[in-house]
């Protein structure tokens, strides 16, 4: 009884789908034009997923799919599949990128040639209209302020702000010029460009020059040097440079250098409001041309190791030093030295001034 009564419910579905051609899910009154209805609330159709359309043999008019690969829904209509349709409508993107801090950022000296850059490029299919301020970059540094801003080969260095039209696919290089001077504490200046969405940060080392020729030996070179360096010959020495530019936070690196046999060596110093670095000199001077012997520690500046400029660097040097004849370098560094003949008459009793 119980399959007589199953049989004739599927008979008459049939005999019903086969009469109206029609499906009611959730309602049993469908459309009269629909073929399916789908009444239930809260619930959804999900269509074919594709990969690739130009896989699917065969196509006719009238379906529709999901395209996996572009992200959107297509059908097939008068012999070819239709664009994407159904998609959401997304903002312009917009990239940024540097290079950033451009220039030399040298403790105690003010700022001549620095700026920092960004590129900003528009990768949609619409134009992007933008403007750019000085309040755009944030500096860590108070020391260190924005005064203009720019189109990069414009340098209008008193644009303080300006509108820009990216059309598809252009990229422009925002300058943002920089002034003042960095000071203790920072050994590192770090900027923060910002804009809508968008963000750019970069950092640049602080340098700190010293001026070698503040320095003096502290152990005067051993032996004393008069005439020219000589091959084969040892020498050594502590040269001492003094800083007197607040160096609050920063250090400066230990260093080893080493030129035709001579070597000046340097321990890290972590600096003070003022002090001082002992660099030490030690070797066998393996040249067979007599040369002046310059050092290039990383402090912004060069040591020489070489022949005496006048009388006087040759008293300092050899206070015992009397009537001869020395070699002098009149112009310093770089120069030729020169062959003079330095007579000195000291009084007979007691001695004499030099000159």
């Amino acid at each position: 009884m119980r399959f007589i009564n199953v049989f004739i419910i599927i008979s008459n579905l049939l005999f019903i789908t086969q009469l109206y051609a029609q499906i009611g899910i959730g309602t049993p009154t469908p459309h009269k034009v629909a073929d399916i209805h789908l009444a239930n609330k809260n619930r959804t159709v999900i269509l074919n997923h594709v990969d690739e359309k130009t896989a699917l043999k065969d196509p006719q008019p009238g379906m529709i799919f999901y395209d996996t690969q572009d992200e959107c829904f297509r059908g097939y209509a008068n012999g070819e599949f239709t664009d994407c349709f159904g998609t959401i409508k997304k903002d312009p993107i917009v990239t940024v990128a540097g290079p950033g801090f451009k220039g030399n950022y040298v403790r105690g000296e003010a700022l001549t040639d620095a700026s920092f850059e960004v590129t900003v490029t528009n990768n949609t299919f619409d134009p992007v209209n933008m403007g750019f301020n000085i309040t755009d970059l944030q500096i860590d540094n108070s020391d260190i302020t924005v005064t203009a801003v720019y189109l990069a080969g414009n340098s209008n260095t008193s644009t303080t702000q300006f509108d820009q039209t990216l059309v598809t696919g252009a990229s422009k290089t925002i300058v943002y010029k920089l002034s003042g001077t960095p000071s203790a504490p920072y050994t590192q200046i770090s900027g923060l460009w910002s804009k809508i969405n968008l963000e750019f940060q970069n950092t640049v080392d602080v340098k700190y020059h010293l001026d070698c020729n503040k320095g003096s030996w502290e152990v005067p070179i051993t032996p004393i040097v008069l005439n020219n360096l000589v091959n084969g010959q040892a020498y050594s020495g502590v040269y001492k440079l003094t800083y007197d530019v607040d160096a609050t936070g920063y250090v400066f690196d230990a260093f080893t250098q080493t030129s035709n046999g001579l070597t000046m060596t340097a321990e890290e110093v972590v600096g003070g409001q003022s002090g001082e670095i002992l660099i030490h000199l030690s070797g066998i001077y393996n040249s067979p041309t007599a040369n002046n012997f310059i050092f290039l520690p990383p402090y912004g500046c060069t040591i020489t190791f070489a022949i005496p400029k006048n009388c006087k660097e040759i008293k300092e040097l050899l206070p015992t030093a009397f009537s001869g004849v020395y070699e002098i370098d009149v112009d310093g560094d770089g120069g030729l030295p020169l062959w003079i003949v330095i007579v000195i008459w000291r009084q007979m009793v007691g001695g004499g001034p030099w000159f």
